[in-house]
């Protein structure tokens, strides 16, 4: 397994620095880049030879996906993940992680399962576009206070079901699957599904881990390999002011995943 770091490219360095194979960026932001900030934080991440195979941040705030005009947002998320998912390629990505809790609310008075099926078609959209590019989308439950929809895997699993795509998946985050008070069973019975992971320690505070953490941590890390995960997973924690110091000290535990 891969392990790497949730980071601006301010921190990329630092990042291959402390031994980490990958850097995760937002996905909403290098959307917005220009040309020539792409050519530079590509050139930045060859030079480390660093990875940076996976973004989160799928949204811009301020974008809801869902409407009285559906039909115009499917539009504008058509040609936003057009394009986004060709930046992200470029980076050499291969997972978009779909959080974007604000995005997703379900407005108030809206029937549920209506939003099922609207999200669900969404994400079908998602994953027409991200095949063309070769990326795959992992949706990512959510702890309850970021979101009103879809907080567990066993959710996520309903969406892909409906959905039925083969670059549509999901994002095992370790600390809002333990907030959410999901079984470690449901990692087996969803496997099928996980396209990729994140981890912070499995604590109310959301911080990053700690050598103090590893008993913890590697409860998860044994049900991920009893699977057969062995892909990557990303630090994703509540970082503290000192960021370096956050990443250098959960190393000695995001090693133990490999």
């Amino acid at each position: 397994m891969k392990v790497g770091i949730c980071a601006p490219p301010q921190y990329w360095e630092a990042a291959k620095q402390t031994g980490y194979d990958h850097v995760e960026w937002n996905f909403s932001i290098v959307a917005t880049y220009t040309e020539e900030q792409m050519k530079e934080y590509i050139s930045l991440k060859d030079s480390l030879g660093l990875l940076v195979p996976s973004f989160n941040g799928f949204f811009p705030g301020g974008h809801p996906m869902f409407d009285e005009d559906q039909a115009g947002i499917e539009a504008w998320v058509r040609e936003y993940a057009k394009d986004g998912f060709a930046r992200a390629a470029r980076f050499g990505a291969d997972v978009a992680v779909m959080g974007s809790g604000y995005a997703r609310n379900i407005p108030e008075g809206m029937d549920p399962e209506m939003a099922k099926e609207r999200f669900a078609r969404l994400m079908y959209i998602l994953g027409e576009e991200g095949k063309q590019a070769g990326v795959r989308v992992a949706i990512e439950p959510l702890q309850k206070k970021e979101t009103n929809f879809l907080h567990t895997l066993e959710d996520g699993a309903e969406i892909c079901r409906m959905v039925n795509h083969s670059h549509v998946g999901l994002t095992l985050d370790i600390f809002h699957i333990w907030a959410g008070g999901e079984p470690l069973s449901n990692i087996e019975k969803y496997k099928q599904h996980i396209f990729h992971a994140h981890i912070a320690r499995p604590q109310a505070d959301r911080k990053a881990p700690t050598i103090d953490d590893l008993a913890d941590c590697l409860v998860w890390r044994d049900a991920m390999r009893a699977i057969g995960y062995d892909d990557k997973i990303s630090l994703e924690p509540v970082y503290s002011p000192d960021f370096v110091g956050d990443i250098t000290g959960a190393y000695p535990v995001l090693k133990e995943f490999r």
